[in-house]
């Protein structure tokens, strides 16, 4: 779920939530709303939670979820969204905050039908595109395919959407039709190398191999070590005869294989102490190495939650969220490490 979304969707119902509360309450609260308009979240998660010691508030309770999100306390976030949305149910946008905590908890069948009853109250791209994201993570290709595109009949220009529905058309062997959404994601933002990659190798299949090419020798510039990028453009300049230059990559492949060998020795060590800290954000770094941005992430989100106050991992996030054209993402992640002293 896109971060510049979900800000603009708080920002939206804050306002409308001080317009509307009592004249104290709404004090408090556009006290609230401007603190964390400029992120100082410190100073407004007191003020939240002494506004709920007087009583109950869905407001706040909201308010205080999202700021626990934005802070990556999420099962904490969980808690006060439920309290929210079982007071105001016809709230669509809580309903998204609230699948937002528990996908990053891993929960995707609570989060789908949270998103579920979001769509029924009001069908907005996002909703879909986060539904979408819970049929993946569940391998559900058919139900994904049906949330993205209802994503992106609504909004067609939704970059993640592209990017992913490219990916899955991708997966299933649909290159053609996988083309112009992985085109029209690359024009959107040119420095995702994941959209990059994608492209050049959909452009590989296509018989398309100088447009290929072009674009995995730019992510092989960006991540030399990205294993994908490599086989395919060895294959490329093999289909083009261009046999001494595929040569010379495929060399480069070869040499990979050490990395691959490392990272398959840490990824095993992991497994085995799944609470090793640091073993886990090496992990993520030789993955980051070998252009496997996603795995990456996957790492650095699981020792985040085992170590939620080490700057070094939110740095790391942020690497990794650029690398796949999240900006707002990799903002958040280095904003929050400099609130931890380390940025």
């Amino acid at each position: 779920m896109r971060a510049a979304v979900l800000n603009r969707l708080v920002l939206t119902t804050l306002l409308s939530m001080v317009l509307l509360a009592p004249c104290a309450m709404a004090q408090d609260l556009n006290a609230v709303y401007s603190l964390m308009q400029r992120k100082d979240y410190p100073r407004a998660e007191p003020m939240l939670r002494q506004v709920l010691a007087q009583g109950e508030n869905p407001e706040a309770h909201y308010l205080l979820g999202f700021l626990l999100i934005e802070t990556y306390r999420y099962e904490e976030a969980e808690a006060e969204l439920r309290a929210a949305t079982e007071a105001r149910p016809d709230q669509s946008q809580w309903l998204m905050v609230l699948a937002k905590s528990l996908l990053e908890q891993g929960k995707n069948v609570a989060a789908g039908e949270v998103l579920e009853a979001a769509i029924e109250l009001e069908p907005r791209a996002a909703y879909h595109h986060a539904h979408a994201m819970t049929a993946l993570n569940a391998g559900e290709l058919e139900a994904a395919e049906v949330s993205l595109r209802a994503c992106l009949a609504l909004e067609a220009q939704h970059q993640d959407a592209l990017l992913r529905f490219g990916g899955l058309l991708m997966d299933q062997g649909r290159n053609d039709e996988a083309i112009p959404y992985l085109e029209q994601a690359r024009a959107l933002n040119a420095q995702n190398l994941d959209a990059s990659y994608r492209l050049g190798v959909a452009y590989r299949y296509a018989g398309r191999p100088a447009e290929s090419e072009a674009l995995l020798r730019g992510v092989i510039a960006e991540v030399p070590g990205h294993v994908g990028a490599l086989h395919n453009l060895a294959r490329v300049l093999i289909e083009s005869g261009k046999r001494d230059e595929a040569a010379a990559v495929m060399e480069q492949f070869r040499r990979m294989s050490e990395l691959r060998d490392e990272i398959d020795f840490n990824a095993h060590a992991v497994r085995k102490n799944p609470g090793n800290v640091a073993g886990r954000m090496h992990l993520a770094s030789l993955y980051l190495r070998a252009g496997r941005t996603q795995e990456a992430l996957t790492e650095l989100l699981a020792a985040r939650a085992l170590a939620p106050q080490d700057s070094r991992i939110y740095l790391a996030m942020a690497t990794a969220y650029r690398r796949l054209g999240d900006e707002q993402n990799a903002a958040r992640a280095e904003q929050f490490a400099a609130r931890l002293g380390g940025g």
